[in-house]
């Protein structure tokens, strides 16, 4: 048993949980996973539309890298990745990815 696991089993036996499965319909599930890409691409916008210079690259970079572990934080990883996958478009623009 993972770490991770026993952690949880040790969380849910002190607390009186038991835990169940998910019931939800798939259409619900597809409903949702819809209205999150649309609220993830809204909040992350279009970069290609930016003018992106030498001066505000770093700065862009820095605010997109705070955004992406503020979502993070928040259990947003979907808009998290999202944030990453813009983070290296900006980060190949300037020449900085690792390869």
């Amino acid at each position: 048993m993972s770490r991770r696991r026993k952690k949880q089993a040790a969380y849910n036996k002190a607390h009186s949980i038991t835990p169940q499965t998910i019931k939800r319909r798939v259409l619900e599930i597809k409903e949702l996973a819809g209205r999150l890409k649309k609220e993830s691409a809204k909040l992350v916008g279009d970069f290609s539309t930016l003018d992106i210079n030498p001066k505000n690259l770093k700065r862009a970079v820095k605010d997109l890298d705070k955004r992406m572990k503020t979502a993070a934080d928040n259990l947003n990883f979907e808009l998290a990745a999202e944030y990453r996958d813009r983070l290296f478009e900006l980060k190949e623009m300037s020449g900085t990815t690792k390869k």
